[in-house]
């Protein structure tokens, strides 16, 4: 998979329907009402949401996690909400090869996703429309409420190399490999569509059109003040633990999990963080985050480029803020413009090692790091480590495999920074990186001084 963002492994409408016939395309994409009567429950601990778009080639994989939650012995004391799409144009046969969206309500190893465990058929939605995804939420808030509410965007953006070329070799091979034995080199492909990283998530192949991260945090905003809140925001895909995508959400969740990072086919270890959830249903939004971080580096430990963290996003305004006041310092410094020009070329971009490269994002910590280490500016040196502080105190937890940590770093949050104009230039969303930018724009870039000091330095 590196699945939902490389920058690498870089989120409804409530039609309650049945399939009238064998399959959606055989009818048309009609659909009528569930016989699966969806009614209103008490409340219970948790109520996981998991917008599972698969309508692209992470197909096979969709199925896969939704039998790994299937096993989770007692998932039927929180409310586990699947809404999984699948494509037109099949990756994998199984499972009745149906296409569209569906709904499920996952209760144990009896749940399966087939038509006759849905509570509904959706017809061909299109899984990129932030009013699908918002419409999930409020169908799952008002028929299973909860205490508390996650929200897992499971897609890909163009992390989509790790799980295609690993199923070509496996093919190729005609045996299976273990996943330790599989190397980065094993998991390069170049023959998918670009999608914009922190900026996009969520393709739907069949429409065409990807979910942008601004339509995803307007949507959910706009959730938030009429009280309907998340308390945990994950992202199972890829490139999407940045500054900027944090910032987007601090306002709309308590915690966000992410990677900095490309993830595997596999993404997240569902049975074991779920099993550990049910129990101890009480646990909160910040423990919630922890458990699928340590599952997550339990699951893929020191073998690739792995990472992910938990971020608590109420601290995330006073990094932004200390971030700014490093780059006006910078900004106003060429002395100090040109120093961190040269830190940057000692330090490696997320997904780099892709095909076509991407290494548009960096680990802030680790360019900090390296900054400390080469200016004598007093005022630069306090500032960065004002950052740093205040990194530490926001990430919650975090995971970095040691390949990582030793070429890329891995505290827990990148940023957007392009090795240089010509990087700048091939980047397909690059616009949304100019402070004029309208198109779905990326707040931070409007309201803090990161984007200005970049500007400067790439002369943009």
């Amino acid at each position: 998979m590196p699945r939902a963002a490389l920058a690498a492994k870089h989120v409804v409408q409530v039609i309650f329907v049945l399939l009238a016939c064998a399959s959606f395309s055989a009818c048309g994409g009609d659909a009528k009402r569930s016989e699966n009567v969806v009614q209103k429950v008490s409340p219970t601990p948790w109520t996981i949401m998991v917008y599972m778009n698969a309508k692209n080639n992470l197909e096979g994989d969709a199925i896969d996690n939704f039998y790994e939650i299937a096993q989770v012995q007692g998932i039927d004391r929180v409310n586990l909400l699947v809404e999984m799409g699948r494509p037109k144009n099949h990756y994998s046969k199984v499972d009745e090869a149906w296409d569209g969206v569906m709904r499920f309500r996952v209760t144990g190893k009896e749940s399966k996703p087939r038509r006759a465990s849905a509570l509904d058929a959706l017809g061909d939605v299109d899984m990129a429309s932030p009013e699908t995804l918002r419409r999930f939420v409020e169908w799952s808030m008002e028929h299973y409420p909860a205490q508390r509410y996650m929200l897992i965007v499971w897609n890909h953006g163009q992390g989509w190399r790790f799980q295609r070329a690993l199923k070509k070799q496996l093919r190729d091979q005609g045996a299976r490999r273990a996943v330790s034995d599989v190397t980065l080199a094993d998991l390069s492909n170049a023959d998918t569509p670009g999608v914009g990283g922190f900026r996009a998530i969520s393709y739907d192949e069949d429409s065409g059109n990807l979910l942008y991260n601004r339509q995803l945090q307007d949507e959910l905003q706009g959730l938030a003040k009429s009280g309907k809140r998340i308390d945990v925001l994950g992202f199972d895909a890829c490139l999407m633990a940045m500054v900027e995508t944090a910032y987007a959400f601090r306002s709309i969740s308590k915690v966000m999990i992410a990677s900095e990072e490309l993830e595997p086919g596999a993404g997240w270890p569902y049975l074991d963080w779920l099993s550990r959830l049910v129990s101890k249903p009480s646990a909160t939004p910040q423990e919630v985050g922890a458990m699928v971080v340590e599952a997550y580096g339990r699951r893929y430990g020191n073998n690739y480029l792995t990472t992910l963290s938990a971020i608590e996003l109420g601290r995330v305004e006073m990094l932004a803020q200390k971030i700014s006041a490093l780059s006006t310092t910078i900004l106003q410094s060429p002395q100090e413009m040109d120093a961190l020009v040269h830190v940057r070329k000692g330090v490696r971009g997320y997904g780099d090692w892709a095909t076509p490269s991407l290494g548009f994002s960096v680990d802030l910590d680790f360019l900090l790091r390296s900054l400390e280490k080469m200016t004598t500016n007093a005022t630069v040196l306090a500032r960065s480590h004002d950052v740093r502080q205040e990194l530490g105190r926001t990430v919650i937890r975090v995971y970095a495999s040691s390949r990582l940590l030793n070429e890329y770093g891995g505290a827990g949050l990148a940023i957007y920074y392009p090795n240089g104009r010509t990087e700048f230039d091939r980047d397909d969303y690059r616009d949304g990186y100019r402070v004029s930018n309208t198109f779905h724009p990326v707040e931070f870039v409007q309201k803090e001084a990161w984007s200005q000091m970049l500007a400067g330095i790439l002369g943009i």
